[in-house]
């Protein structure tokens, strides 16, 4: 997925706001994935904090 995004970016499609953005909330969802958070729960507050 990071790498659509940043083919993206690349070409202009999207903000580099944006981009930060997803990247961050990415690293904080792989976290909580690693330390047993329930993956419905990891994608839900992915979406939410993106959406915002």
């Amino acid at each position: 997925i990071s790498i659509m995004l940043e083919k993206a970016l690349l070409k202009g499609l999207i903000k580099l706001t944006v981009y930060e953005k997803f990247v961050s909330e990415f690293e904080k969802a792989k976290i909580s994935l690693e330390k047993g958070v329930k993956r419905k729960l990891v994608f839900e507050g992915l979406y939410l904090n993106l959406k915002t």
